[in-house]
């Protein structure tokens, strides 16, 4: 607690003028307190100094020995000071101000003092009336010791001290933590601004930079799966409707090669709506897809889809391109009425070839050749028209248009476009495979006929055509004859449907002896554990019962299973 006393009073334990302060004897050593002594009261300035006063003037003596209990280090006396004059203070009138301000107790303190926090209160009566200040005697440079230091406030408590320090920790620590978390708000802002902006840029690259309009995406026919190496069978036909120029093509797949295979017109396949045909003849029936679909059945590939010109259409492409040049073989003549005959492309190499002279030669087949010669002159025709084909799909597209009602195909023609772009690449590069379908002749005693090679085709479709062929399973290789035992239309068309879905090869086999059949039946080669598996698996995608399935008495060579459908069987809407 600090006192407050009256101008010139001399604070409670002050020494007089005559006893100098004791300096401490070093800075390790503490200093001892000063003597005690009641409070003495100076007189108010200007009053007169009587002889009662002079108690007030003249302090008790200090003994001889103070010194030296307080310091061992010998006092340089201090110069005299003036008294400041002595007033009777029982004459003089008491002070209005004269109050002693209470310090609070620094075990209460919750802080720093502020200014003016001090409570006042009047003063007590003093016990001494006189006080003298003293001035230490500067020391001489060569004899500098430490002195004490004498203060009138006296020191905080040890509490109140660890107090504010904790305060001061606490504070600090407060700001510290605002700071981090400033930081850190900071931080997070700047990542959430980066990938704002990263985002941004991300959707502009995207933006910017697709494309004005894709690509079309070829389509799969109601027989094919969506592949990496799509085909398009192209065929034209004569003036009497027949295809009499077929060929299978392809892109992609996992050499990066093109194919060409020729499908000689008087190979027999077996069609669902149809029975038995010249592949030429399938051309005639209705459906767009009938001719890829009896095609995929005979070789076991995906047929993606169909393109159908008669002679004026393809005339016409060659037109579109300004005509091809060619090496004609052979001279195509024409037959008139009257029986004579009309050369109208004579023979000879580096010719230019318009449309109806290249569409006659392409188409042309001469007394006593076979299949293969007109295969020849189609190929050369067709791959010389097609390199000669823009680049740009739209224009392409343009071209496949300007073709009329004759070209018929099974697909938009957009995606036609895109496939005979990706063609013509690889022909202008010569990345192209051309081969005939392999066939065996058949003695029919009539016109000339062929059938597949099922060994030979297997091994060339293999080798050109690994990611067309048709769905993968255990049983693709089975073939199932089907014939028709009940008499209703279209009943083994709809039955090649579900055995093809479930990865059987369907061979049609036309009408039954009789019809009315009540049950069907399902009639393995023998009973061998692989055969029996073939049966319940017919049996389940026809969706008859499993007591449909008998084996033969004999061996059977038309076919690997052969079905005979009756009233039980109930194909599958949609």
């Amino acid at each position: 607690m600090t006192d407050v006393h009256p101008p010139g009073a001399v604070p409670e334990g002050a020494l007089p003028p005559e006893h100098p302060v004791p300096e401490a004897p070093h800075a390790g050593v503490p200093d001892f307190p000063p003597p005690t002594q009641p409070p003495v009261l100076l007189p108010p300035s200007g009053a007169p100094v009587g002889p009662a006063d002079e108690a007030w003037t003249s302090p008790p003596a200090v003994p001889d020995d103070v010194a030296s209990l307080t310091s061992p280090i010998p006092v340089v006396p201090a110069a005299p000071v003036e008294a400041a004059p002595v007033v009777d203070a029982a004459a003089a009138p008491e002070p209005a101000a004269a109050v002693e301000a209470v310090e609070h107790d620094d075990e209460h303190d919750d802080g720093p003092e502020p200014v003016g926090r001090r409570e006042a209160r009047p003063a007590a009566a003093p016990a001494a009336a006189a006080a003298v200040v003293a001035d230490v005697a500067e020391p001489e440079a060569d004899d500098v010791r430490p002195t004490a230091v004498t203060t009138t406030e006296p020191a905080p408590s040890r509490q109140g001290a660890e107090s504010r320090a904790a305060r001061r920790r606490a504070a600090e620590e407060a700001a510290r933590e605002n700071s981090h978390r400033t930081h850190l708000r900071l931080a997070v802002a700047g990542v959430a601004s980066l990938v704002a902006v990263a985002l941004l840029g991300v959707l502009w690259t995207w933006w910017s930079g697709r494309p004005s309009e894709p690509d079309p995406v070829p389509q799969a026919s109601a027989t094919a799966p969506a592949n990496t190496q799509p085909t398009l069978l192209l065929q034209v036909r004569g003036d009497d409707a027949v295809a009499v120029s077929n060929t299978l093509l392809s892109v992609g797949g996992p050499l990066g090669r093109a194919t060409m295979i020729g499908i000689p017109q008087n190979t027999l396949v077996d069609v669902a709506t149809g029975g038995t045909l010249p592949f030429g003849e399938v051309a005639r029936l209705p459906g767009a897809d009938t001719a890829a679909d009896a095609l995929s059945d005979a070789i076991g590939v995906d047929v993606d889809g169909t393109f159908v010109l008669d002679r004026a259409a393809f005339s016409a492409l060659v037109d579109a391109v300004g005509g091809v040049t060619a090496d004609v073989d052979v001279n195509v003549v024409q037959a008139d009425a009257d029986g004579s005959e009309t050369i109208v492309v004579a023979a000879g190499d580096d010719q230019l070839l318009q449309g109806p002279a290249a569409a006659a030669f392409a188409t042309y087949l001469a007394e006593g050749e076979t299949e293969e010669a007109r295969i020849a002159r189609f190929t050369q025709i067709l791959r010389l028209t097609l390199a000669k084909l823009p680049e740009d799909n739209k224009a392409v597209e343009t071209v496949l248009g300007q073709l009329g009602a004759s070209a018929q195909p099974s697909v938009p023609f957009d995606q036609i476009a895109a496939f005979l772009v990706r063609l013509r690449a690889d022909i202008v590069a010569d990345d192209v495979v051309y081969k005939n379908l392999p066939v065996k002749p058949i003695d029919s005693g009539g016109p000339a006929a062929n059938r597949v090679d099922n060994e030979a085709t297997a091994a060339m479709v293999a080798d050109l055509l690994p990611e067309a062929l048709r769905t993968p399973g255990p049983n693709s290789k089975v073939r199932v004859l089907v014939q028709n035992g009940v008499g209703s239309p279209g009943l083994n068309a709809q039955a090649r449907e579900e055995l093809v879905g479930a990865g059987f090869t369907y061979v049609n086999g036309g009408n039954a002896a009789e019809f009315g059949k009540a049950t069907t039946e399902i009639v393995l080669p023998d009973a061998t554990a692989e055969s029996l598996q073939w049966g319940a698996d017919i049996a389940e995608a026809l969706g008859v019962p499993a007591s449909a399935v008998a084996v033969a008495d004999s061996g059977q060579s038309v076919a690997d299973v052969i079905v005979v459908l009756g009233s039980d069987f109930e194909p599958q809407a949609g």
